[in-house]
């Protein structure tokens, strides 16, 4: 009986200390407990508010809040000790009585308090250092840039599911220490994703100026292309009611297409990105470098198109009316393998009826009703169906005097800035050097550039190195040929 007593008080003394250190630990991680319900609730402040005042909302909400659940803490914490400590001195007692050895009883009740009341004077400390920081701001939450970004850009992002994922995220999986740098990275690309529209500029002397170089059909085409997409561009927050049309570059090699891809970009005044669909062979891995894969134990991916909507890696604003560029479109299109995956989703997304696409890393659909889609290729597309939903446009090649123009003043002119500045002395064009190049122009029977600009880098390597060397023979005609 006697030491059915002790074992009795052991345990309370026990289960004491244990329930202290349990609302200790309340109190360390109560900033985990946020209900985002309530925390990122704006109903109250109206339709339009500004960012001010739903920041000052949150930060208000937020420290009421941390304010109430330490209190809550602390005086669940007291109580319990409270109540430990005298179920510790019962059971003192009852030794006492029963073991008839007040020394031992009360050693052993004294030892019992003294450890209760030092886990409650923990607690004390801790709940005043939780006071502290909260009325003085002095221990910041280093989740509260990212969740002052969520709440400014809440009501831009329409889909619901989306918004309860990133309140979720950022209320329990963000404070947990191993999904804490996943979570992260994909709140930051969540905000990311755009929620409005660039306005288009429309300027035809700055379209004509960017694509002077290009024979005047193409020239036209492409200004009545820059006039249409000015037409029919939605307002700043809106969808494009109509059909999406994609726009086919096509021609050999080197013939400007991407580059001219590029330049509406500029001219519309419209940030950009160029995705080589080379970059995205190998079956369905292939496939999930552009869509993404689904977010997880820090294997997620949004993929490349993704990230061009989202603007990531060129530091570029996130729009909605943004033009991707994707080029070697044909390689895929005409592919004979009728189960390519890449295939498929290429087709699903060339559909004039597809305005969003499912995206398995944030687990909702993204729109894609107002991309500007440019794509290029070497060759037409054979099938007929495929073909009509492009708009085409064939890039046949440079006339002779538009090439030597652009390889002029583009590339001679940009090779010989870039040197370093001693050497452009040496690289200085006489009337004959121009002669020169002028032939080695009209004799290239390539229509594009990919032929000649490498020829016009070499004449002028030439001229600089028998500037430098002028005791060198001058018999080899090739300066990329080594001395045998």
């Amino acid at each position: 009986m006697k030491f059915r007593f002790i074992i009795i008080f052991l345990m309370f003394a026990f289960q004491s200390n244990f329930a202290l250190a349990n609302y200790s630990n309340i109190l360390d991680g109560v900033e985990r407990t946020f209900d985002p319900n309530y925390l990122y609730d704006q109903s109250s402040l109206g339709e339009k508010p500004t960012d001010d005042a739903v920041v000052a909302e949150f930060l208000s909400r937020k420290k009421s809040l941390l304010w109430t659940r330490c209190q809550q803490a602390l005086l669940n914490a007291a109580g319990t000790a409270g109540t430990k400590i005298l179920m510790c001195g019962g059971a003192a007692y009852a030794g006492c009585h029963y073991i008839n050895n007040q020394m031992i009883a009360g050693a052993t009740l004294v030892a019992a308090a003294t450890q209760a009341l030092e886990s409650l004077g923990n607690v004390l400390e801790k709940s005043w250092q939780c006071f502290n920081e909260i009325q003085l701001n002095r221990k910041p939450d280093p989740l509260e840039e990212l969740e002052i970004a969520y709440i400014k850009k809440k009501r831009a992002i329409r889909d619901p599911s989306l918004r309860t994922t990133i309140e979720r995220k950022l209320t329990t999986d963000c404070r947990n220490d191993y999904t804490k740098a996943t979570c992260e990275i994909f709140i930051k690309a969540a905000l990311s994703l755009p929620t409005r529209n660039q306005v288009i500029d429309y300027d035809p002397q700055l379209i004509a100026n960017n694509l002077r170089y290009y024979p005047k059909n193409i020239t036209e085409a492409l200004t009545d292309y820059c006039l249409n997409r000015y037409i029919s561009q939605p307002s700043e927050f809106s969808r494009n009611p109509g059909k999406k049309r994609i726009a086919y570059f096509q021609g050999p090699p080197g013939t400007g297409k991407s580059e001219a891809a590029k330049l509406i970009a500029k001219s519309l005044k419209l940030p950009h990105t160029l995705i080589s669909l080379a970059e995205a062979t190998g079956g369905q891995r292939g496939v999930e470098k552009l869509t993404g894969t689904r977010e997880g134990w820090g294997h997620g991916d949004p993929g490349l198109i993704a990230d061009a909507i989202m603007g990531r890696g060129g530091n570029q604003p996130s729009v909605m009316n943004k033009v991707l560029i994707l080029d070697d479109v044909d390689r895929v299109l005409n592919s004979d393998d009728k189960d390519n995956p890449l295939k498929a989703y290429m087709l699903l997304l060339a559909d004039p009826e597809t305005k969003e696409l499912d995206h398995p890393y944030f687990n909702t659909q993204i729109d894609i009703s107002n991309l500007i889609i440019i794509a290029t290729g070497n060759f037409d597309i054979i099938d007929e169906a495929q073909r009509k939903r492009f708009d085409i446009f064939y890039f046949h090649g440079f006339e002779p005097d538009d090439k030597f123009r652009l390889v002029m003043e583009v590339f001679v002119q940009g090779y010989i800035d870039n040197m370093r500045p001693e050497l452009q002395k040496y690289a200085t064009l006489t009337d004959d050097d121009k002669q020169n190049l002028r032939r080695m122009v009209d004799e290239d029977k390539d229509p594009g550039l990919r032929t000649i600009l490498p020829l016009a880098e070499g004449y002028i390597i030439k001229k600089v190195k028998a500037a430098l060397q002028p005791n060198v023979g001058s018999s080899n005609n090739n300066p990329c040929e080594k001395n045998t």
